[in-house]
């Protein structure tokens, strides 16, 4: 890891980042994908970090749909629940969460 980052960004010792920044990093990953067209965030839930990250470290998002909730009263939207994973280069877990998202259900 030292090695690596000195040679590549000339990062003698690299600090350590903190978890605040990784949640917003890991979740901006995911917007394009996941949220982007979404009428709200509902909710992070079961929100666990895995291994330190350091500068010159390389991020990594996985989402996968989990679940999806519609109502059966004729709403218009419904909620869908995704498992956002975050790895490094290495392909250690860094942060795993699961996300919800209100979104316009389609026409029938």
């Amino acid at each position: 890891m030292l090695f690596r980052s000195k040679e590549k960004f000339n990062i003698g010792y690299p600090g350590l980042v903190s978890q605040g920044y990784i949640f917003n990093v890991g979740f901006g990953l995911s917007v394009h994908d996941i949220s982007y067209n979404a009428i709200a965030n509902l909710s992070y839930k079961n929100l666990t970090y895995g291994e330190p990250v350091y500068e010159g470290d390389i991020l990594f998002g996985k989402s996968k749909v989990i679940g999806i909730e519609v109502k059966k009263d004729g709403a218009s939207n419904g909620s869908v629940q995704v498992k956002t994973t975050i790895t490094n280069q290495n392909n250690e877990m860094v942060q795993d969460a699961v996300q919800a998202f209100l979104l316009k259900r389609k026409p029938q």
